[in-house]
């Protein structure tokens, strides 16, 4: 008997896991940090916008070159800056460490 009671209890136990797994999966896809739009054009000394949805503030960004792009976040709007012709990258991460991506495009 004990060895059906310790079996009973731990499929109980997995089932326990697996259904709590599962719901915290459902509930983190509806906060996916996103930015609208996700790729930009901007002249070189000019600047442009983008929106922040759904994630958890306080946010923070970082360029992948700031020779060609520079970013500044206030609020949930991210503030590109032209710096220079090229492509760079710019990361925007939540409270949560998630992570969404700015593709820009510098032109004179």
């Amino acid at each position: 008997m004990n060895k059906t009671k310790l079996i009973k209890t731990a499929l109980a136990t997995a089932a326990l896991i697996l259904t709590l797994g599962f719901t915290s999966c459902q509930k983190d896809k509806g906060n996916t940090l996103t930015c609208t739009p996700s790729s930009v054009n901007v002249s070189v000394g000019k600047t442009v916008t983008s929106s922040i949805t759904k994630g958890t503030a306080p946010y923070s960004v970082s360029s992948s070159d700031s020779k060609v792009a520079t970013a500044t976040v206030s609020s949930s709007t991210v503030t590109v800056t032209g710096v220079a012709e090229g492509k760079a990258t710019i990361t925007v991460k939540d409270k949560n460490a998630k992570t969404a991506s700015i593709a820009v495009t510098v032109k004179k």
